[in-house]
């Protein structure tokens, strides 16, 4: 299995693996007990090194999972370093793009703050669970309070993709019109009636 090889960091053996198969194939895991792409086997094992090497190759890293779940979901379910986001954000990942458990809402109930914080600068959609989800009580509620704590702090978001003359990184600090309109649409988030409009 190719999947096989990353955990073994036998870059080698995976390169000659991939000449006859789909970089963006699903294969089976045994750990996780779906199948995932190469690029996701990469990021469960937070091996930046073939991650890297696999999105130069061309891996597509919106290609989600048997179960549905994109690579930036695995970043928060495998607890892998911020930098998974940063590389797959680089490569043109899609906060947006999946289904209503979204990379953000998957963040906030992992308590990755740091995700949580890169992906709303990436633009991502503070997106509530529907209440067709019976567990979507606990997970908004998680995802509200941690958007009312990032925007109570006043964080710097990383203006991500965005470079200043240096050429560093360039941060912008939410202004305080900016905070007061998140925390009350997460105090909103929070009022379980509605809750029930979405």
């Amino acid at each position: 299995m190719i999947h096989d090889n990353i955990d073994d960091n036998l870059m080698i053996k995976l390169k000659k693996l991939l000449r006859g198969n789909d970089i963006n194939g699903l294969y089976p895991s045994r750990e996780w007990k779906e199948c995932i792409t190469p690029l996701i086997a990469a990021v469960v094992k937070h091996n930046t090194d073939i991650c890297s090497y696999l999105l130069k190759q061309g891996a597509d890293p919106n290609i989600p999972s048997q179960c549905g779940w994109t690579r930036l979901h695995y970043v928060s379910l495998s607890t892998a370093p911020l930098v998974f986001v940063e590389k797959l954000l680089e490569a043109k990942a899609d906060p947006n793009r999946c289904h209503a458990f979204t990379p953000l809402l998957t963040a906030a109930t992992n308590d990755r703050e740091d995700v949580v914080n890169m992906l709303l600068s990436a633009g991502a959609l503070v997106a509530l669970l529907p209440i067709t989800y019976p567990e979507h009580p606990v997970q908004n509620k998680k995802l509200s309070e941690m958007i009312h704590k990032i925007a109570s702090k006043g964080n710097e978001f990383l203006q991500f993709g965005s470079r200043s003359r240096c050429g560093g990184k360039r941060s912008h600090r939410v202004d305080d019109q900016q905070r007061a309109k998140v925390q009350t649409q997460s105090r909103r988030m929070l009022k379980p009636s509605l809750l029930l409009d979405f």
